[in-house]
């Protein structure tokens, strides 16, 4: 009696964060990457008085296959703020952390932050911000 060995090779090979994976039942492709989502993408504080702080929950998804590495978060205007500027998010989680609205003169304020992060496609990710100093009327 004849003994047949039969083998199956699996061969991975990644390639700017696509995997190619080659076996007996054919070629296959996966993307797997770390990929942000910020909600809300928009958002409008309520009118702030001068020197007070209003703040707003962001929450910080990672819809990817890999974990998310948060490097940096930045601001186009001083007027808004964030308390954590470096994470990681693993893959399919998300978090919540407040950003802060504090302006220094009346009228509409807007800027954006910028979320930086290793997600191949959204990086940096823009969040467009917007709110009203309001001058404090002492009576």
């Amino acid at each position: 009696m004849k003994r047949i060995l039969i083998t199956t090779a699996v061969l991975f090979i990644t390639v700017l964060g696509i995997v190619m994976v080659s076996n007996a039942q054919g070629i296959g492709t996966g993307i797997m990457s770390a990929e942000l989502s910020v909600t809300p993408n928009t958002y409008v504080f309520e009118d702030t008085y001068i020197g007070e702080t209003s703040s707003a929950p962001f929450t910080f998804t990672n819809n990817g296959t890999d974990p998310l590495n948060i490097t940096d978060i930045t601001f186009t205007n001083l007027a808004f703020s964030i308390d954590y500027t470096s994470f990681t998010i693993q893959p399919g989680e998300s978090g919540e952390l407040p950003v802060n609205f504090t302006p220094t003169t009346s009228g509409l304020i807007e800027g954006t932050m910028q979320v930086f992060s290793d997600d191949p496609i959204n990086n940096p990710y823009d969040v467009e911000l917007s709110g009203n100093g309001v001058i404090e009327l002492n009576n």
